[in-house]
């Protein structure tokens, strides 16, 4: 994968503060999906006199993953922000990204932003389906999700060989190359086991390739593990499935308790774009209905719908929801 270096524009412009880096909007041109988008930032002390400490650079993106090289700038010396995006989570088409670096100067303890913007055309030839895997569990029975691995390129052909992930416990199964008119594909088996303990756990599943140009793949895995006797849903970790041209879709999932009433006081997303309704009054089980729009939340995503139940008294479900648009 080639890192691409943004041009430096070093601009002093009235008002500007003392740590400068290219100008906004830098146009990296045309995407493909699959291998992380690379690109890398330079920020230079522009002044003479005193110390710059950089304390924390961040992203609207959780797909993006930031890094400065180094903290503390004396004058004229410049540091690298190291930028990578999991495009596989990116909708097709034009894509803008910002980026805001927090640093202060000795000589005035003020916290200061530089924001940085740069923009892409994502071409999806390669997708991941789901491109974020969330799984809500419970129980003590294993369970398995697939990932399917789709190359649209004409030469087609890339293959999974190996497949790890960053929690030892989950195990993972490749399936064999399957090919077609529209491209070849290729499943993985997720088998979550059922001793894994309760909470949440974040991880990366890493796919190696035989594509020389796409050698990995990372899909992030979210599990939800809820203790033994908590309240069950089904399906554990819903999918909004879009046709094409489908502006808004949804999917229904329904709440028990081991046979116990159940009801909902409320539900709620702060995701854009996703919206609950749910049954009310109280019964064996509960029922809602995850909207999704994808004109505001996305082509693509994964986000979190909590569920705050009057029945049983005081408990509260978090479902991950994801949507993908074909």
């Amino acid at each position: 994968m080639h890192t691409l270096l943004l041009p430096l524009l070093f601009l002093a412009l009235p008002g500007d503060g003392p740590l400068v880096a290219p100008a906004p909007n830098a146009d990296l041109g045309e995407v493909k999906s699959g291998p992380a988008l690379k690109c890398e930032f330079e920020l230079k002390h522009s002044e003479t006199r005193g110390s710059i400490a950089i304390t924390g650079v961040m992203s609207a993106c959780g797909c993006s993953k930031l890094n400065v090289d180094r903290k503390l700038l004396e004058p004229g010396e410049t540091a690298k922000l190291s930028v990578a995006i999991n495009t596989l989570t990116q909708p097709e088409g034009p894509a803008t990204w910002t980026c805001i670096v927090k640093y202060t100067h000795d000589a005035d303890p003020t916290v200061r932003e530089l924001v940085l913007t740069w923009k892409a055309k994502i071409v999806r030839e390669i997708t991941v389906v789901p491109p974020v895997l969330a799984l809500s569990t419970g129980g003590d029975t294993a369970r398995s999700h697939a990932i399917t691995v789709t190359d649209r390129r004409a030469t087609g052909g890339m293959t999974i060989t190996k497949a790890t992930c960053t929690n030892t416990k989950v195990t993972l199964d490749i399936r064999p190359l399957k090919s077609a008119d529209t491209g070849t594909t290729q499943a993985i088996a997720v088998t979550i086991p059922g001793d894994l303990p309760t909470g949440s756990h974040d991880d990366i599943i890493t796919l190696t390739t035989t594509d020389a140009a796409c050698p990995e793949l990372k899909i992030p895995l979210k599990i939800a593990k809820r203790a033994a006797g908590d309240v069950s849903v089904s399906p554990e970790s819903p999918t909004v499935r879009f046709t094409k041209g489908q502006a808004e879709a949804s999917v229904l999932v329904q709440l028990r308790a081991a046979g116990k009433p159940v009801s909902i006081s409320k539900a709620e997303c702060k995701q854009d774009g996703v919206t609950v309704k749910f049954s009310e009054g109280s019964g064996p089980a509960a029922t809602a209905r995850i909207v999704v729009n994808s004109a505001k939340a996305g082509a693509v995503g994964q986000a979190d719908v909590t569920i705050h139940l009057a029945e049983p008294a005081g408990a509260v479900v978090v479902i991950p929801v994801s949507w993908y648009v074909p």
